[in-house]
Order: structure tokens, then C-alpha cells, then sequence
């Protein structure tokens, strides 16, 4: 009898291989990162640029009439409680569903919301030092022109907005509610 050798199957090129402990922490740790990053977005909100801002607080108006979230593009303190005061009536009723019936109004069912910078620019530095005086911890301050695109099943529309974003450990706010927003003729 001989003996013949048989040969094991050679590995194809999609076979997996074994990562090193090294190279196998450093994809943990990029994991852990990336995971970390996402939390902390959720967390801090949307608050990442002034148009982000505006985006969150007129989409909730006009689509969600979700008060809460409206709130969280305000500063903490006396502005925020008095918005909520003044939105919820005490907390007895939602006055932003009566700006999401006048959105379906205006351009009809599945209303979507778009907001653009028109333009922006950083304000002076007496404008900053007023804004500080109220507020302490605000580190800058810019002038906003801004257009909101409400888009509907029969229709679309176009209001336009002017306000001072203020920027506060990182985040950008509302310092007011009360903006005043016009309709453009198209």
C-alpha cells in the first residue's frame, strides 16, 4: 500500500482572516467613537449650526406642533419657561397646533418644512456686548435673514424672517420666539 498525501484545500481570496488583538482594539475604539459622537449629536440637539436651529424650531411648529422640541432651540432659563408658558397656556392646551392648521391652510395635507439662510452675518462687537450683559456665557452673536418652504400636497409657500441667533457653550439659539415672519409675493 502507499501512502499518498492528500493536500488541504487552499483558502480563497474571500475567506476571513483572524485580526490581529491590535488592529481588532483599534476598530473597537473607532467604534466606540463613532457611537459616542452619534449620543452626543442626539444629545446636544440640533443646535450644530443656525440653520439647524431654525430648521428644528419651524419644522415642530409647522409640521409636529411639538412645544417640547421648540424649546430646546431657546436658552435655558427665563426665555425657554416663558415660552412654554406662553405656548401651552400653562400647560393647558398646544398653541403650535394652531400654527400646523394654519400650514395646512396654506399649502394642504403633509406639509414639509425647509429653511435656508438668505444671509448672515456676524453682529458687532456692541451687539455682542449687549447680548453678554443679559447673558454671560454668550460667546457670539449673528444677524439672520432666513426663508421657511412650507410644501403641501396643493401647494407651496415662502415666509421670510429676520432674528439674532445667539451662540452658547457651542450651540446656537433663538434668544426671542416672537420673530416677526412675512409672507414673499412670488
Amino acid at each position: 500500500m502507499s501512502k499518498t498525501k492528500t493536500k488541504k484545500p487552499e483558502k480563497t481570496s474571500g475567506a476571513a482572516r483572524r485580526l490581529s488583538p491590535k488592529a481588532a482594539a483599534v476598530i473597537a475604539a473607532v467604534a466606540v467613537l463613532a457611537l459616542l459622537a452619534v449620543i452626543l449629536r442626539l444629545a446636544i440637539g440640533s443646535g450644530g449650526s443656525v440653520r439647524d436651529v431654525l430648521q428644528q424650531y419651524y419644522e415642530n411648529m409647522y409640521v409636529y406642533a411639538n412645544v417640547e422640541k421648540m424649546a430646546e432651540c431657546l436658552p435655558e432659563g427665563e426665555i425657554r419657561e416663558h415660552f412654554m408658558l406662553a405656548y401651552t397656556m400653562g400647560g393647558v392646551s398646544n398653541m403650535a397646533l394652531t400654527d400646523r392648521e394654519q400650514a395646512i391652510q396654506w399649502v394642504g395635507e403633509d406639509v414639509s418644512v425647509t429653511v435656508s439662510i438668505v444671509e448672515q452675518e456676524r453682529s458687532t462687537a456692541t451687539a455682542l456686548n449687549a447680548a453678554r450683559a443679559e447673558n454671560s456665557a454668550v460667546e457670539s452673536v449673528s444677524d439672520v435673514t432666513f426663508d421657511i418652504c412650507l410644501t403641501g400636497n396643493t401647494g407651496d409657500r415662502t415666509l421670510r424672517g429676520e432674528t439674532t441667533m445667539l451662540k452658547i457653550g457651542g450651540q446656537w439659539y433663538m434668544p426671542n420666539y416672537n420673530i416677526f415672519i412675512g409672507y414673499i409675493e412670488e
